[in-house]
């Protein structure tokens, strides 16, 4: 295997004739030999146009305390530093699908994410604001806690905004964000209204500003709103005029301007379980061939082109607002879909047993059982089983994020137990 490494191209200077190598690196991903670097540098060079140019030779074993290193992609600094282009590599890495279809050459073991060059301050989020609203005064600006991305809320004399900057996600992830929020700024979806997006800043971080939402994520949820829940994602729009299924893509020049990443649903779907199950946590890594069995046997009851509508991939109490019971806001569409609306039905009826408090069996049957009847749609058993294992696959690759050292081998017992019932 070659490491993916991705070097600030400033410092590279005498690297390749045996000079010492001092510059910021992080391993981004692995391919299998030479032929698959060169066709991941074409598709990565033709997304980022002047960005990347190969180096051969540069001695990385050490620095990267990993023998099969020694392949190197290094960045232009000048385009944008080397924190928000190695982040966009990494994304690509991660949009890439699986070597299971002929074009797909990726294989991914394992990724480390470079450190960033310094996380946005709560002066750049001032100064966000301060830029698309000149006509507001900023009277306060608080970090909030916990995500991937950096996000920041910011008071004005006028209204509540959020910053999201994209720290973490890759720039095209934003961008489609962006695009999904504006797409559905006239649904009967209560999503953030995007007031300001910078996509290429000359320095530091991307990032767009949003209205900020009413209300709370909920601490407790009862069968009255998981129901409410499903009738909210029912209100979900069907979209027309969009190229293609599956992950929404920003697509600059057309209108709306989305793609889908995929000719129809289906294909995206198995794509979407060979992305999750290429890098499996290792205490469950042993659970990714059942479950990708039982896509295999049920991939034929996906329709190739269900009436389209916009697919949100987390669709779980935690990103969304509440007040007086009621669902007054929606948030995180970052990696939304077009396609099959009965697969966030699915994913988020496991999610509803499966979060960080997680119901016990009777309480998870009633709440799935609830928003299934606000939802109000069939979902035949076999789409069932096939959406419910790329559920499955979800937890199977962020199952060291989900849960912390104390409880994880409790939760891979139950995990191992659902996978056991359903692929037997």
């Amino acid at each position: 295997m070659l490491a993916v490494v991705v070097v600030d191209g400033d410092g590279v200077d005498g690297a390749g004739a045996g000079g010492e190598l001092r510059v910021e690196f992080g391993v981004v991903g692995y391919v299998a030999d030479e032929h698959a670097l060169l066709a991941f540098l074409a598709v990565v060079q033709d997304r980022f146009p002047g960005v990347l140019v190969p180096l051969e030779g540069v001695p990385l074993r050490d620095a990267l305390e990993h023998p099969d290193a020694g392949v190197a992609v290094v960045l232009d600094s000048h385009t944008g530093g080397f924190a928000a282009n190695a982040i966009e590599v990494a994304s690509a890495v991660d949009d890439l699908p699986s070597e299971r279809s002929p074009r797909r050459f990726m294989s991914r073991r394992r990724a480390t994410r470079p450190m960033t060059d310094g996380s946005p301050t709560a002066e750049d989020a001032r100064r966000a604001v301060a830029d698309a609203l000149p006509d507001e005064r900023v009277v306060a600006v608080d970090r909030v806690a916990g995500g991937t991305n950096t996000l920041y809320c910011v008071a004005t004399d006028e209204g509540g905004y959020v910053v999201k900057f994209n720290t973490f996600v890759g720039l095209e992830i934003t961008a489609a964000e962006v695009a999904v929020y504006r797409l559905l700024a006239d649904a009967d979806v209560p999503v953030p209204r995007v007031v300001d997006a910078v996509l290429d800043p000359a320095d530091g971080s991307a990032y767009f500003v949003m209205t900020a939402l009413p209300g709370e994520p909920p601490v407790d949820v009862s069968p009255a709103l998981a129901r409410r829940m499903g009738c909210m994602l029912r209100e979900f729009p069907s979209v027309d005029g969009i190229d293609g299924y599956g992950r929404l893509q920003h697509a600059p020049g057309v209108t709306p301007p989305v793609t889908g990443s995929a000719d129809t649903w289906r294909e995206y779907v198995d794509w979407y379980v060979d992305m999750l199950l290429a890098k499996p946590a290792n205490g469950v890594a042993d659970l990714a061939d059942p479950v990708r069995g039982v896509v295999d046997r049920t991939l034929d009851a996906v329709p190739r082109r269900p009436d389209p509508a916009v697919v949100p991939d987390d669709y779980r109490p935690a990103n969304l607002h509440v007040a007086d019971g009621e669902i007054v806001g929606v948030l995180d569409l970052e990696r939304a879909a077009r396609g099959d609306l009965r697969l966030a039905l699915v994913k988020s009826g496991y999610l509803l047993g499966r979060g960080h408090s997680p119901a016990g069996p009777v309480e998870a049957t009633g709440l799935r059982s609830a928003l299934y009847a606000g939802f109000d749609a069939e979902v035949p058993d076999t789409l069932e089983r096939c959406y419910r294992a790329a559920a499955l696959a979800s937890e199977i690759r962020g199952f060291d994020v989900w849960w912390d050292d104390p409880e994880r081998s409790e939760r891979a017992a139950e995990l191992r137990s659902m996978v056991g019932e359903l692929a037997g």
